[in-house]
């Protein structure tokens, strides 16, 4: 099937009462019919769930869907990117083991990495330097389609002023590595219509030059 279909019908098993989404299960813990059942599924050598910590039907229809649309063997969903990012880190390191990373990794990374993973295309995120702390106050804030919060990859277009919030405990030299500075501003390209985006960030614009 073609990637559109994929989105709504990849690795999905039918529901059992019929519904057409996966239900979203808030249990902490599961019940199993025997005790030896339970054992099985904790030494892993039965399916089943046992903490929604470990496993949770929902999470598995969403890692099962997520592992079709990659082309993947298996997928494995997290709480957080740090989780994520831990998940990845642990399972190659060893004690002793160190690091090495751009100091700009976060809050942007992987474009080059985007080209090969996501081949049909993937959001954007712009810097904007408009010359002063003020002017990227003032400039947010006359925004009106953007929300201004600290995430990125939204179908909505987000924008935030690292500066004084996601680099706020950074260092100045730690900041000027990043590519962090006072009059810049951070935006999460949504899908909005693009000529909604540029009207408002053309008034935005226009209001600040008026300070």
């Amino acid at each position: 099937m073609s990637f559109n279909t994929d989105l709504l019908h990849a690795g999905v098993v039918r529901e059992a009462n019929g519904a057409t989404l996966p239900p979203v299960c808030q249990s902490s813990a599961f019940e199993q019919d025997t005790a030896a059942d339970l054992e099985k599924i904790f030494e892993n050598k039965a399916p089943g769930y046992c903490y929604t910590r470990v496993g949770n039907p929902t999470v598995t229809a969403f890692e099962n869907r997520i592992t079709k649309l990659e082309g993947g063997m298996a997928s494995i969903a997290c709480a957080s990117g740090m989780a994520a990012i831990m998940n990845a880190i642990l399972n190659i390191v060893r004690s002793g083991d160190e690091i090495v990373s751009s100091a700009s990794l976060y809050g942007g990374s992987w474009y080059e990495i985007s080209e090969k993973q996501f081949s049909r295309g993937y959001g954007a995120i712009l810097t904007l330097r408009v010359g002063s702390k003020e002017n990227a106050f003032a400039l947010i804030d006359a925004l009106k389609i953007p929300y201004t919060l600290s995430n990125i990859g939204d179908t909505k277009t987000l924008v935030i002023h690292p500066g004084s919030t996601i680099s706020l405990h950074s260092s100045e030299q730690e900041k000027e590595d990043a590519g962090v500075f006072e009059d810049l501003i951070r935006v999460s390209v949504g899908i909005e219509d693009i000529e909604d985006l540029k009207a408002d960030f053309a008034q935005a614009i226009e209001k600040i030059g008026q300070l």
